[in-house]
């Protein structure tokens, strides 16, 4: 429509100084919360370990967090079978895009992989353990566990859209309570007495790079991004690409862009992926995202902590340009 075409953007990035970038993230943040409006609340995570088993030299545990009473959502948590008494481990959050949610994150079992094959790249979490990190995989709003049935949608339905719409009549956003449920694995995270929890990074490709992005900017604990397969401007969106109701946040584009969330992520090291032929995030609109991003990290006097990985494929993780940038950062 022509409202989204000429939205106004009205604090969009445009700082000039590290002082100017200060006080617009602060703005930025403060109306950004607004628009996400309530997330819910919280009590006592009564972590329940449902499941534990012993795979390529590390525990994984299936593990029920309560996101507000009476309601608890599940998540993968592994770390290595022995961890050093006294030694403590960095932490990666690893969130799932479209597909079999928490189960991605960990491998897709196969009648040779059983347990998730580490050479699957989209298997985040286990290329994370195998570097010697605790990770936790929590299943969003709409997948994995967390789907239901299919009936329950209607015939033909997308969960994503069906949830979004429950929500907005119950005045609350998928978004929000996603970024809930990344707080909440951080809670527990920091329960953990093998985490330090001064090193602890989110990884998401495609609505995992979005969840990556949404978290990153609200929650300060998460000290190192990789946003693979989603950073770019809104304007990928008019006439070209469409997204899912879990990627919506009325309002936005009257405060800023995709973009500009990113460039709240300063100081902290953050990492973009682009495929280069992406047919979900196309590579013009991509590449001007990168840009804007790059542009702040350098107005805040820190352009050594933001890279932009381009490489020559379409929409895939690369978990070896992960890997490299969490060996150097966290």
């Amino acid at each position: 429509s022509s409202k989204f075409a000429t939205a106004p953007l009205r604090l969009a990035f445009r700082a000039h100084s590290a002082t100017d970038y200060r006080a617009w993230r602060m703005r930025f943040l403060k109306k950004f919360r607004q628009l996400l409006g309530p997330l819910p609340t919280s009590g006592p995570l009564h972590p329940e370990v449902t499941e534990e088993v012993t795979i390529n030299g590390f525990l994984r545990q299936r593990v029920l967090l309560d996101l507000e009473p009476g309601f608890a959502f599940p998540c993968y948590v592994t770390m290595p079978q022995r961890v050093p008494k006294g030694k403590r481990l960095a932490a990666v959050l690893c969130l799932h895009g479209h597909g079999a949610g928490k189960h991605n994150m960990v491998g897709s079992p196969s009648a040779t992989h059983p347990d998730g094959d580490i050479h699957d790249d989209y298997a985040i979490a286990l290329h994370a353990a195998a570097a010697g990190h605790v990770t936790i995989s929590p299943d969003f709003l709409a997948f994995g566990e967390r789907q239901g049935t299919k009936g329950v949608y209607g015939r033909n339905q997308d969960p994503c859209l069906a949830q979004f719409a429950w929500a907005q009549m119950s005045g609350v956003l998928p978004t929000a309570v996603n970024i809930a449920t990344v707080k909440r694995c951080i809670d527990y995270l920091q329960t953990l007495p093998a985490v330090d929890d001064r090193r602890i990074a989110a990884i998401g490709h495609s609505f995992g790079g979005y969840m990556t992005t949404v978290a990153t900017a609200v929650e300060r604990r998460i000290k190192v991004a990789v946003v693979s397969g989603f950073m770019m401007t809104a304007a990928a969106y008019h006439g070209r690409i469409w997204t899912c109701g879990s990627q919506v946040i009325p309002g936005l584009l009257n405060v800023g862009d995709l973009a500009d969330i990113g460039c709240t992520f300063a100081p902290r090291p953050t990492l973009i992926i682009t495929g280069k032929y992406d047919s979900v995030t196309p590579f013009p609109f991509a590449e001007a995202a990168g840009q804007k991003i790059k542009n702040a990290y350098t107005v805040a006097g820190i352009p050594d902590r933001f890279e932009q990985h381009v490489f020559s494929g379409d929409h895939r993780f690369q978990p070896d340009a992960a890997s490299a940038w969490l060996d150097k950062w966290l």
